[in-house]
């Protein structure tokens, strides 16, 4: 009974990880000296001593929290058939795992898939280290970190075994525009005066992607940065007369001149 407390309370634990914040991209290595804390989350409560197996769900375009490893989500389920130790990474810039002093756009530069999925690679050495015994690592994750739970494995079968990929944007269309004509559709069947604010809505939305600081929800302006800068897949109106944008069509703005 005490031991099972002591895994109950270990499960609610947040800790940071000191990892290289700069990936050069170079075959063999490459990380700088500067170190930044990656924020990690666990739960030990299925883990014994006869088994090596590591969950690692990778949250993604969001805040880590102790939800990504408690609940009824179904690697959790696959956690305590397998007796594995269970783990959420946090990307890198959200939440609380800084790697650079603001989000200015000359710092976002270290915002990148093949950043993330090098520092997904270094959490797993430093846990092997600690663990010392050969580990078996399978990284999960939906959406985008579906795609980075994927790539992970291809780049990484050194330390990863195994991948769970769901709805991950792996073969993703460049500015798909019909998903937000579906969601304006929508709106206007069943959102009510939701609908006609949205315009008013999204004026201040561009107004509160331009701050620069950690403070408050940056994800929306860290999201957007990396569906522009890196895979293309940003929602786009397309229409002058849609509630999402300006009165000109997309195909006639250059959006990323700046």
């Amino acid at each position: 009974m005490i031991g099972m407390n002591l895994l109950a309370i270990a499960a609610l634990l947040t800790v940071a990880l000191a990892i290289p914040s700069m990936f050069s991209g170079r075959p063999k290595g490459g990380f700088t000296s500067h170190l930044f804390n990656n924020q990690y989350f666990f739960n030990y409560e299925f883990a014994n001593e006869d088994s090596n197996v590591n969950i690692l769900f990778i949250a993604g375009e969001q805040n880590a929290g102790l939800q990504f490893v408690k609940g009824d989500n179904s690697y959790v389920h696959y956690a305590s058939q397998l007796n594995a130790s269970l783990y959420a990474l946090e990307h890198r810039y959200y939440g609380d795992s800084h790697p650079t002093e603001d989000l200015s756009v000359e710092n976002l530069k270290y915002l990148t898939s093949r950043q993330a999925i090098e520092d997904i690679a270094e959490f797993i050495r430093q846990k092997n280290e600690e663990k010392k015994e050969e580990q078996k690592w399978i990284v999960v994750g939906g959406s985008y970190a579906g795609a980075l739970s994927a790539w992970s494995r291809l780049i990484h079968p050194e330390l990863i075994v195994g991948s769970l990929s769901s709805s991950a944007p792996l073969l993703a269309q460049m500015d798909f525009y019909g998903y937000l004509q579906t969601v304006e559709e929508d709106l206007k069947k069943i959102g009510g005066p939701c609908h006609d604010q949205m315009n008013i809505n999204f004026t201040d939305t561009v107004l509160e992607l331009s701050g620069v600081g950690f403070e408050g929800d940056t994800s929306s302006r860290l999201w957007l940065y990396q569906t522009c800068n890196e895979f293309g897949f940003f929602h786009s109106s397309d229409r002058g007369t849609s509630v999402f944008g300006q009165t000109q069509p997309s195909k006639f703005i250059d959006y990323w001149k700046n």
